[in-house]
């Protein structure tokens, strides 16, 4: 069955980030875990796992379901296997390619910088560093929750709190952000500058 409500063990998790780093994403085995522990803390993993697909995919399809056919053929040239989203705890969609990526929409799960010590939940709007003169034409117009970081990234954030349905979670990161991607697209293509090979950074 899918999952589609943040469970209280994928809540205690994203609470505790200290812990899921040591104890869950170590990249070596724990030697204070007892043998008759590890079952458990696989079953965490493979609903953790669960979790994270089932809520990362809510982000992307409420993005998909957002843009028009142009932007969705677009979208569809980078469409992320669970396995990645699991990987690399995101999934990423191409706004605007030309000959490489000029700006990607992102959600992901993780310790968001001004929150540490708990996973959030992200939505995000990276552009190609050459290219974000764009974002000048939104920054003096964004609205909370909307934020832009140092590094020049449009950012909503949001808890992961127990009982969240994926949807709703999802809607409330995507939604507030959604108009801006849209707007910084227009102006890149409005700049109408020739190709580059410049990439994610």
């Amino acid at each position: 069955m899918t999952l589609e409500t943040v469970s209280d063990i994928f809540a205690f998790v994203c609470k505790n980030a200290d812990f899921t780093n040591s104890i869950l994403f170590a990249e070596t085995e724990v030697p204070e875990i007892r043998p008759e522990e590890r079952d458990a803390i696989g079953s965490v993993e493979r609903h953790l796992r669960e979790s994270y697909v089932g809520l990362l995919n809510a982000c992307r399809d409420d993005m998909y379901a957002r843009a028009d056919d142009e932007l969705k053929a677009t979208m569809g040239r980078n469409w992320n296997r669970d396995d990645s989203i699991w990987e690399r705890g995101r999934v990423e969609l191409p706004l605007l390619i030309e000959s490489s990526y000029v700006e990607i929409a992102y959600a992901w799960i993780g310790e968001e910088e001004t929150r540490l010590g708990q996973l959030s939940l992200v939505s995000e709007i990276w552009v190609q560093k050459r290219r974000r003169g764009a974002l000048c034409d939104v920054e003096s117009r964004l609205v909370n929750p909307v934020v832009i970081t140092p590094d020049k990234k449009l950012r909503v954030i949001a808890d992961i709190t127990e009982g969240a349905r994926f949807q709703e979670l999802a809607r409330s990161v995507v939604a507030p952000l959604w108009p801006f991607a849209i707007d910084v697209r227009s102006a890149l293509l409005r700049q109408g500058k020739g190709p580059t090979r410049q990439g994610p950074s």
